[in-house]
């Protein structure tokens, strides 16, 4: 039983989801909340395992940069 071959319980909220993403929220736990609160019954798991091949189109200038100082 459960869900039919091929379908994810993420499956109606990626619309929503890669809406949110064009607004710039790229942090996969926001958006478990986000989802939560509309009734996403999955695990936080499904969410990042969808955003992460994603983060390749995120805009370059919202990229962390690191540096390092001296002590």
């Amino acid at each position: 039983m459960g869900r039919p071959s091929g379908t994810s319980k993420l499956d109606p909220y990626k619309s929503w989801i890669d809406r949110r993403l064009g607004e710039g929220v790229w942090n996969a736990m926001v958006l478990y909340w986000e989802v939560q609160e509309q009734g996403y019954p999955g695990e936080v798991t499904l969410v990042r395992d969808y955003v992460r091949p994603k983060r390749v189109l995120r805009p370059s200038s919202r990229r962390t940069v690191r540096f390092e100082t001296r002590p």
